[in-house]
């Protein structure tokens, strides 16, 4: 539950940064995006092992601390999607018989969630 919380900070991070992008500036700053993704990565590790020299729990903290920094910033984020791209919500639509209904209609999708339900079990 709480991975799903805070991994889908990503989401949040991809649509702003889509947002507000012009056609000229948006793969340099997806470019940035994955840059600093994958700078993490790379980083996340020594950063991790130079921390739990002092205390195996150390690590842990400051993820934590990260974590609800980041949480912390994507509440105070303000709407990026200008007034005039936005759609009206159907709430009739939004909900999971819609989203079973959408499946059911594409073959593509249906097979390609069969598949991914069953690589679960992989």
């Amino acid at each position: 539950c709480v991975a799903g919380l805070c991994g889908n900070s990503f989401i949040f991070t991809r649509a702003s940064v889509g947002d507000i992008s012009t056609a000229a500036t948006s793969a340099r700053n997806f470019a940035v995006l994955a840059g600093t993704i994958g700078f993490g990565f790379v980083g996340g590790a020594p950063v991790g092992a130079a921390l739990s020299t002092k205390q195996l729990q150390l690590p842990m903290l400051v993820s934590l601390a990260v974590i609800v920094v980041n949480m912390g910033c994507i509440l105070a984020l303000q709407e990026t999607l200008l007034p005039k791209d936005r759609e009206q919500v159907v709430w009739r639509r939004a909900n999971p018989i819609g989203t079973i209904s959408f499946l059911l209609d594409a073959k593509f999708l249906m097979v390609f969630a069969v598949m991914a339900f069953l690589d679960q079990f992989t």
